[in-house]
């Protein structure tokens, strides 16, 4: 009786509590739909306080499972490597980024090592914050969707030809994923594709941001005396046809571009780091600065709104390598002018090919430099003849010059009136040497053209000149130019009552031996070949004249 009583009790204990359930008991939560809520399930959540900064190596603490859920995965950092017959590249999951970039071939530009580690000096060592300001990382412009420049991505999958990163928003909104591939048509490139899947309930709409850093070195930022074309590191972007550079000072203001930009990037002395859209064009850039002297160049899509269960793509092709207008020119989009060159452009251009159609000929840079100069000096000869014919002159009537400055020393305006006469008398003119201002162009943006000349970069030339880009190493090159220089003073006439003018031209040579000190062996090289042709060229002339006067003074007295 006992054990009936026993089973009828926990019969209506189970019918209460069955009854409950059905008619009091509050709804369950409704089950997660859709890939956003395996997104939640898996992505890493940020505590208040608790978050890594981008780029530290830290792993993102997940928030703690509610009842009911699955715990969230941590995802670790991870790094990938691909590589070519001309580079090794390394991404991040932290941000989907690039972390290293190095050049393998040709052997000459292995010595730069990592191309986005900036380069520091003694002074200024490289900063360490470099590694939480990576390239191509990416942002949105709006709020509807949340996404920092570190935020920690998972690689769904990897390969030789590339990688997948896949980034999936805790809230279910959105996933993003960015493949990074090969691109075996290129040298110094490789292929980023974006994707944007709306996973959410709602539209969502924004401006894609590419993002690409670059590092202004504190020691070469400013001109001066010793420093005449400072190595200035900028963004820059190629704005309907214009080519926008913002420097330091210009990023710092937040420079600001719109437009239809066919490409935009970072852009040193040597190597320069872009992105170029395929298909739409970019529609913005602007820059900025987050550390000192870092410089923040962040590439706009054009806005873009995608619905529940659409997906919007971006296809960008990237060029990280040396300045070489081959090179640049290959990845299209007239990429090439990325080279600044200034004012001098026109001129720098042309000058360029021709170095570029010489070496090859020669086998070698420095060589190349030398046969350069000829040509130029060659192509410039009838001005510089005129102007050395009338140097020539003018020496010949100088002691008529210093005898009238005598005769008329108290009378400046008797002076100037009698030295005129002397100029008609003679045949020369005072303004005999202004063609060979018309020459001062060339020679600028030779100059130009060999400072900013990448193929030049760790070039050998002969001896101990194993790099073209550096300063002489034994101050040889400066030494002979200056002495050369003042040689070349000897053979000028002057005006030696003119104290201010005798100053200026014994400093011009000490000034051009200093720089000379400081600038690429390669501009030493070609300021001797220079110098070196106009005394010979000057020397031939002076002898013509005195083989001339003689045979006219033997003449007359005959």
């Amino acid at each position: 009786m006992d054990q009936k009583n026993t089973i009828i009790a926990i019969a209506l204990s189970m019918a209460v509590l069955l009854g409950w359930q059905l008619f009091f008991a509050p709804d369950p939560p409704p089950p997660a739909e859709g890939p956003g809520a395996a997104g939640a399930a898996s992505g890493p959540v940020v505590l208040p306080g608790s978050a890594a900064a981008p780029g530290s190596g830290a792993v993102i603490q997940p928030a703690p499972p509610q009842p009911g859920q699955t715990p969230p995965r941590v995802i670790a950092p991870e790094e990938i490597t691909l590589t070519t017959g001309t580079w090794e590249a390394i991404f991040t999951n932290e941000g989907a980024r690039l972390k290293s970039f190095r050049i393998t071939a040709p052997e000459n530009f292995q010595s730069r090592g990592n191309l986005v580690e900036p380069v520091g000096d003694e002074e200024h060592p490289t900063p360490p914050e470099w590694v939480t300001m990576l390239p191509y990382a990416t942002t949105f412009s709006g709020r509807s969707i949340s996404l920092p420049e570190g935020a920690m991505f998972e690689v769904v999958e990897k390969g030789e030809r590339g990688v997948t990163f896949r980034y999936t928003d805790p809230a279910g909104a959105f996933t993003l994923d960015k493949v990074f591939t090969r691109n075996p048509d290129k040298p110094y490139s490789f292929n980023l594709d974006v994707k944007v899947q709306n996973t959410g309930a709602a539209p969502i709409g924004e401006s894609l941001q590419l993002i690409i850093y670059g590092y202004q070195l504190p020691s070469s930022e400013g001109w001066s005396p010793l420093n005449p074309i400072p190595d200035v590191s900028s963004a820059v972007c190629s704005v309907d046809g214009d080519i926008e550079h913002s420097d330091l000072g210009d990023a710092k203001d937040q420079a600001r571009f719109s437009g239809a930009i066919p490409w935009g990037g970072l852009f040193s002395r040597y190597f320069s780091m872009a992105a170029i859209p395929q298909g739409v064009p970019l529609a913005s850039c602007q820059t900025s600065t987050l550390s000192q002297n870092f410089i923040r160049n962040a590439l706009g899509t054009a806005d873009f709104s995608v619905a529940p269960g659409a997906a919007q793509s971006w296809s960008f092709t990237t060029y990280v390598g040396p300045n070489r207008t081959d090179d640049l020119e290959a990845m299209g989009a007239g990429l090439e002018d990325i080279i600044d060159y200034g004012i001098f452009a026109p001129l720098c251009r042309p000058i360029h090919w021709l170095l570029l159609f010489i070496q090859p000929l020669v086998g070698n840079w420095g060589l190349a430099i030398i046969l350069l100069t000829l040509l130029l000096r060659g192509l410039t000869f009838p001005i510089n003849q005129r102007g050395y014919k009338y140097m020539e002159a003018m020496r010949q009537v100088q002691p008529k010059m210093e005898a009238i400055r005598k005769q008329y020393e108290g009378d400046q305006l008797k002076q100037n009136e009698k030295i005129m006469e002397l100029y008609k008398q003679e045949g020369v003119s005072p303004f005999g040497c202004l063609p060979q201002f018309v020459q001062i162009p060339v020679f600028f943006a030779l100059y130009r053209t060999i400072y900013s000349s990448a193929e030049l970069y760790h070039a050998d030339f002969a001896l101990w000149y194993t790099n073209l880009t550096d300063p002489d190493p034994y101050y040889i090159l400066p030494v002979i130019v200056t002495a050369m220089m003042f040689g070349q003073q000897l053979l000028m006439p002057t005006a030696t009552d003119n104290k201010q003018m005798k100053l200026m031209m014994n400093l011009m040579p000490l000034m051009f031996g200093v720089f000379t000190l400081v600038m690429p062996s390669a501009l030493g090289l070609y300021m001797v070949t220079s110098v070196g042709l106009g005394i010979l060229q000057q020397y031939l002339i002076r002898r013509y004249y005195t083989k001339k006067r003689e045979a006219e003074e033997a003449k007359a007295s005959a």
